[in-house]
């Protein structure tokens, strides 16, 4: 625990810090209460426009109207799952040399992972499970160690999480680094554009800021 004066700075903490030699300091990591709370409220406007577009969708015909019923139960439900989610209020510090004049919040938290010559593959693949860094292996090359994937898994939706906070999409093609955790999204099963989009996005959301997978 520090005692900063006001106006103190990332780099003003992280001087205090005497860390092991195995720790990671320049992937540390900035938890604030103000940002999860943001988070927090961000997702739950997510929820609420899904939720109106899945309750108040028309329906021509009376097949299609008990289609959509049970469609809408089902979206109600996951929405139910995903009101439960707790944000984690990470700050992104990709920018490093940026990130060390980031201003301090009373009741921040600064984490220093170890350093980790580990790769996470969780989602939809059949075993989720840590592997050895290979730099020459891509991130298609870690699902297939990982077994593969689920017959639920949207192969076009990878997401990778590095140490730092920072998020990068499979469609760039990162390299995968130490200490990253790939995560496999699952398929959205529905023939409605909106929806679709709506889930998506709260997925993505869910992913990013609590690093959790929630499942449709």
């Amino acid at each position: 625990t520090l005692v900063l004066p006001y106006g103190a700075r990332l780099r003003d903490a992280l001087a205090q810090v005497k860390p092991p030699p195995q720790a990671n300091l320049a992937a540390a990591q900035l938890y604030r209460q103000s940002v999860a709370k943001q988070q927090k409220e961000m997702l739950e406007a997510s929820l609420r426009s899904l939720e109106t577009y899945a309750l108040t969708a028309r329906s021509a015909t009376s097949e299609e109207a008990a289609l959509r019923t049970r469609e809408a139960d089902h979206i109600l439900k996951f929405i139910e799952r995903a009101r439960t989610i707790q944000p984690k209020g990470q700050v992104i510090l990709a920018n490093r040399q940026d990130a060390q004049d980031t201003l301090l919040e009373n009741g921040d938290t600064i984490h220093i992972p170890e350093r980790s010559n580990l790769v996470l593959v969780s989602g939809e693949v059949l075993f989720p499970t840590a592997l050895v860094y290979d730099a020459s292996a891509t991130i298609h090359d870690y699902v297939a160690r990982a077994g593969g994937y689920t017959q639920d898994a949207d192969q076009a939706k990878l997401v990778v999480l590095r140490q730092d906070g920072s998020v990068v999409t499979e469609q760039s093609t990162p390299a995968i680094q130490p200490g990253d955790q790939v995560m496999v999204l699952p398929r959205i099963e529905t023939k409605n554009v909106e929806l679709t989009r709506g889930i998506t996005q709260i997925l993505y959301q869910i992913a990013v800021s609590a690093k959790v997978l929630l499942g449709l």
